[in-house]
């Protein structure tokens, strides 16, 4: 579904529900992220996750429905703007503060979505996912078509930290990535951003890697629907 068109089922609800604040909030929560990536920018905050709460939807059964549309929010986003991560202007502003100066590597960087954020962050990404969910990706900042390990081999041991977000969960490449930084004794940040154990990275991965969830990185990243991503630093 194109963004135009999400847009404006999301304006037929906000009529309906016009009576019902939960409701509301949600759909202009959606809204902001929308018109953001149109004007390719961040929104300024997230801050509301979409789903409802079991005693809204007992004590508002109609927001049933608006909540399946609210869910489609993602693969909108996936589709019309190839962004997979949804993150906030806020939560870059502290991630600036957590890795202070320095040169950054952003490995499975997509569409460059946060180096275009981060002056001295490098976008890498094989971009063997262009022409799939998203036919004609956009890119915001240019990625330099490397796969991770390459990506790695040639800027890893500059990098004061490396960004990892949302890696699939169908191969081990974000396991080689950190057997790779572990073998090479890198001393760096290395921060992962996903599910632990859910929709994001291997398995191999979460059994092994040793997890931090730094309080400065998670207090304004929000999980916005099922998916309940957070942001870890990793050894």
């Amino acid at each position: 579904m194109r963004s135009e068109d999400y847009l404006k089922k999301l304006t037929s609800y906000q009529i309906k529900m016009a009576n019902l604040q939960c409701g509301l909030e949600r759909i202009a929560q959606a809204r902001q992220i929308i018109g953001a990536y149109q004007r390719q920018q961040l929104p300024q905050e997230v801050k509301t996750k979409l789903l409802f709460s079991e005693e809204e939807l007992f004590n508002h059964p109609e927001l049933m429905v608006l909540e399946d549309e609210l869910l489609n929010l993602r693969q909108v986003v996936i589709e019309d703007f190839g962004i997979w991560h949804i993150f906030s202007q806020e939560w870059v502003a502290d991630l600036k503060e957590y890795v202070g100066s320095g040169l950054g590597l952003e490995l499975m960087a997509g569409n460059g979505v946060l180096s275009a954020s981060i002056s001295e962050l490098i976008a890498t990404d094989n971009l063997d996912w262009a022409g799939q969910d998203n036919e004609s990706p956009q890119a915001w900042q240019r990625v330099e078509q490397l796969d991770a390990i390459s990506a790695l081999e040639r800027y890893g041991l500059k990098a004061n930290y490396i960004i990892l977000a949302w890696a699939p969960d169908t191969s081990q490449v974000d396991w080689e990535i950190l057997n790779w930084l572990r073998t090479k004794h890198w001393s760096g940040k290395f921060i992962v951003i996903g599910e632990r154990n859910g929709a994001t990275n291997s398995s191999k991965f979460w059994q092994e890697a040793n997890l931090l969830k730094p309080r400065l990185l998670n207090q304004h990243h929000q999980a916005i629907d099922f998916i309940n991503d957070e942001v870890f630093l990793v050894k």
